[in-house]
C-alpha cells in the first residue's frame, strides 16, 4: 500500500497558542501534513480546562489539538527561553497568541527569534492586532463580533443584537492565519525569507460584514437586522413544518416561478406584484404567508422532497444530532471520530478540503501535557534522560 502524499510533509510547526484561532491554524497545517509540536506550560494550558467540560476536560482543546506532539516549557525561566530558541532553530512556523510585547519582554519576540532562524515564519494572533489604539486590550470572539459589527447584523430589528451561534470571528481568524502561513511558506521557498504575520480577531470580524459596509458607504444608510430573512431576496426564511423547520430560498425570479407551481399558486408566478425579486421584497410578509400555508400541513421531508424535485433551493434545519445522521454529511466524511484518554471517543468535524493528490488527514488523538517531552527534546535537541529529569525537577519543563 502506498503512503498518501502530504502537502506540508516537510514543515514543522510550533504551536504556543491557546483557545480557538491559533490552535485551529495549527490543526489545519497539521491536517495538511505538517508536524505540529504543542508547547504548553508545565501544568498544561488554561484551554485544557475551558468549558464545556466532559469528565473534567475541555472539549474545545480536544477539538483543535489533535495529533499534536505535546511538550511542556516554562518560558519565564532562562533555560526555558533557551530551549524555545533551540526549537525555533529547527522549525518552520511558530504560532503564538500572547498580548503584544509579552514575548519581546522575555527576549523571545520576532526580532529575537529570527536570529535563531532567519527563515522563521511567526504568526501572532491577538484580539486587536499588534498596532492601533486597542492593541493592548484582551479580546475573545464575542468581543470581536461586537466591536467589528457582526453582532449588529444578527437578530430581529426590534430585539438586541445577537452573537453568531459559533465563534465565527475566532474561526475565521484561524483560517486567515493558515492562509497567511501557506503564503509565507511559498514566499520563503522562493526567496529564503521568513516573515511575521499579524492576525487579529477584530480584523476577521470586520472582513465578514459583506455588502453592509459598501452599502453604507454608498448610501449613508445602515441596513436593518432582518432575522432569518435575506435583505436582498424574497422569500428567504425558515418555515415551520409539522416536525421541524425548513429553509426555503428560491433566490431568483425563474426559481420563484417554479416554487409557485409546486405550492399550487401558479397565479402568482407572473403577477406584477410578485414578478421580480424587488417586488417580492416589498411584499415579503404576504409572500412568506403564502409559502407557510403550503408548508404547514406537511412534514419537513415531504417539503424538501417536493421542492428538490422542482429544483427549488431548500434544506431542513438540522440540529447537531441530525447533522450526525445526515446522509450527505456522512457521504462527505464530514464527521470523524477522535479519541481522548479521559473523555473517550468523540465526533469531530472532518475535512472540508477534498484534495485528490495530497488528501488531508483528520487528527484523531489528543495527548496529555508533556507526553512527548522525551521524544521532542531528545531527538530534536539531543537532551539526555538525566538532563530532562533535571529540567523537570527545576520546573523548566
Amino acid at each position: 500500500m502506498s503512503i498518501p502524499k502530504k502537502a506540508l510533509g516537510h514543515v514543522r510547526v510550533l504551536d504556543m497558542s491557546q483557545f480557538t484561532p491559533g490552535p485551529l491554524c495549527a490543526q489545519i497545517l497539521g491536517d495538511l501534513g505538517a508536524e505540529v509540536i504543542k508547547i504548553e506550560r508545565p501544568n498544561g494550558n488554561d484551554d485544557r480546562r475551558a468549558t464545556p467540560l466532559v469528565r473534567g476536560f475541555g472539549v474545545y482543546y480536544a477539538l483543535n489539538n489533535r495529533d499534536k506532539k505535546t511538550v511542556t516549557l516554562n518560558l519565564k525561566q532562562a533555560k526555558g527561553a533557551d530551549l524555545l530558541r533551540q526549537l525555533v532553530g529547527r522549525a518552520d512556523i511558530l504560532i503564538e497568541n500572547y498580548r503584544p510585547g509579552f514575548l519581546a519582554q522575555l527576549g523571545l519576540g520576532y526580532d529575537d527569534l529570527r536570529k535563531a532562524n532567519p527563515k522563521l515564519i511567526m504568526i501572532s494572533v491577538t484580539g486587536f492586532g499588534q498596532t492601533g489604539p486597542y492593541k493592548d486590550r484582551g479580546g475573545f470572539d464575542m468581543i470581536a463580533q461586537a466591536v467589528g459589527g457582526l453582532m449588529s447584523l444578527n437578530g430581529d430589528a426590534d430585539d438586541p443584537p445577537l452573537k453568531a451561534g459559533t465563534s465565527t470571528a475566532a474561526m475565521v481568524t484561524g483560517l486567515n492565519a493558515a492562509i497567511g502561513a501557506l503564503a509565507a511558506l511559498q514566499h520563503r521557498d522562493r526567496t529564503g525569507e521568513g516573515q511575521w504575520i499579524d492576525v487579529a480577531l477584530l480584523d476577521s470580524a470586520v472582513s465578514q460584514i459583506e455588502a453592509d459596509l459598501p452599502y453604507f458607504g454608498l448610501t449613508g444608510d445602515v441596513l436593518p437586522r432582518v432575522g432569518n430573512r435575506r435583505l436582498y431576496s424574497a422569500p428567504a426564511n425558515v418555515f415551520k413544518a409539522t416536525d421541524g423547520f425548513v429553509y426555503i430560498a428560491p433566490g431568483v425570479d425563474a426559481i420563484w416561478k417554479r416554487l409557485c407551481r409546486v405550492i399550487g399558486r401558479a397565479d402568482l408566478a407572473d403577477h406584477p406584484d410578485y414578478l421580480t425579486n424587488e417586488a417580492r421584497i416589498r411584499r415579503v410578509e404576504d409572500v412568506e404567508r403564502v409559502v407557510q400555508e403550503w408548508v404547514t400541513p406537511r412534514n419537513k421531508d415531504e417539503v424538501v422532497a417536493l421542492l428538490v424535485e422542482a429544483e427549488v433551493p431548500c434544506g431542513v434545519v438540522n440540529d447537531v444530532r441530525e447533522v450526525l445522521d445526515d446522509p450527505q454529511v456522512g457521504a462527505r466524511q464530514m464527521v470523524v471520530t477522535a479519541s481522548h484518554p479521559t473523555m473517550g471517543d468523540m465526533p469531530v468535524p472532518g475535512q472540508p478540503l477534498k484534495m485528490s493528490g495530497t488528501p488531508l488527514k483528520s487528527g484523531r488523538m489528543v495527548f496529555d501535557p508533556g507526553q512527548h517531552n522525551s521524544e521532542v527534546y531528545g531527538e530534536l535537541l539531543n537532551l539526555t534522560l538525566d538532563e530532562l529529569q533535571s529540567l523537570q525537577k527545576a520546573g523548566v519543563i
